[in-house]
């Protein structure tokens, strides 16, 4: 079996960021654990077994990471994850997010918005250049601790939306 501990893999590996549209239950995450697990666990590359871990954060995300040091996903590969993915999606009554949706975070835990919704709430003052949003753009496991929960500010969303800045507390 090609499936290690998330914790185990390199910080180079390929990392692949799937976004629930809302908050995953416990039951969800119990009845997805065994399935997700199932797949990994046979997911092929080129005919071979990757080394692939996962991880399941703040009850809305779904890691996959990969060592590429051994065998790369191919898009034959990452394509079998996608359709997985959709399939867990189906037999959960869920969906994964795709799409430009901004995901942030404040006091009540993750939230997700439209950005159009985005730019209403920063008009509001609600989300400023302070405010916590991930960056699922970023590709390798050792981004994870320094570039996918950043300040608004340091990322794409302080350009686009002109954010304020945080109000002193």
């Amino acid at each position: 079996m090609s499936l290690v501990p998330f914790k185990a893999l390199p910080p180079e590996s390929r990392l692949f960021i799937f976004p629930a549209a809302g908050q995953l239950r416990s039951d969800a995450i119990a009845k997805a654990t065994p399935m997700i697990e199932a797949f990994l666990g046979q997911w092929k590359v080129h005919q071979q077994d990757p080394i692939v871990g996962y991880q399941i954060r703040h009850e809305r995300f779904l890691l996959v990471g990969v060592d590429e040091s051994t065998i790369p996903p191919s898009g034959c590969s990452i394509d079998a994850l996608t359709r997985f993915m959709k399939e867990l999606g189906s037999s959960l009554g869920m969906e994964w997010l795709d799409g430009p949706e901004v995901l942030y975070r404040d006091s009540a835990g993750v939230q997700g918005a439209t950005r159009a919704q985005f730019a209403t709430l920063a008009t509001q003052g609600e989300v400023d250049a302070g405010t916590i949003v991930f960056n699922n753009t970023i590709q390798r496991l050792g981004e994870l601790e320094t570039s996918w929960e950043i300040a608004a500010s340091d990322s794409w969303h302080g350009r686009v939306f002109r954010l304020k800045e945080a109000a002193a507390a």
